[in-house]
C-alpha cells in the first residue's frame, strides 16, 4: 500500500515526460544559439573574401570567354 502511494505521489510517467520535454527544449535552444552564432561569424568571413572578389569575377569571365586576355590584363591593372 505504501509503495502504491509513493508511485501515485511521484507519478513516474509524468516526471519522465517532463524530463524529456526539458531536455528536448534545451537541445533545441542550444541548436538555435549555435546557428545564430555561426551566422554572426559568417559576415566577417565574407569581408575577407570581398577583397579578392572582383579578381575572381574577372577570372571567371575570362574562363567563360566573355572577355579576351588583353581585356583581362587591362581590367586587372585598373583594379590595382
Amino acid at each position: 500500500m505504501i509503495l502504491g502511494g509513493l508511485i501515485a505521489f511521484f507519478n513516474f510517467e509524468r516526471d519522465f515526460a517532463d524530463l524529456f520535454y526539458f531536455i528536448s527544449g534545451f537541445v533545441i535552444l542550444v541548436g538555435i544559439a549555435i546557428i545564430r552564432w555561426k551566422k554572426k561569424i559568417a559576415p566577417s568571413a565574407r569581408i575577407i573574401h570581398d577583397k579578392d572578389e572582383p579578381l575572381s569575377v574577372l577570372k571567371m569571365r575570362l574562363a567563360k570567354g566573355e572577355i579576351t586576355k588583353e581585356e583581362f590584363d587591362k581590367i586587372k591593372e585598373d583594379l590595382k
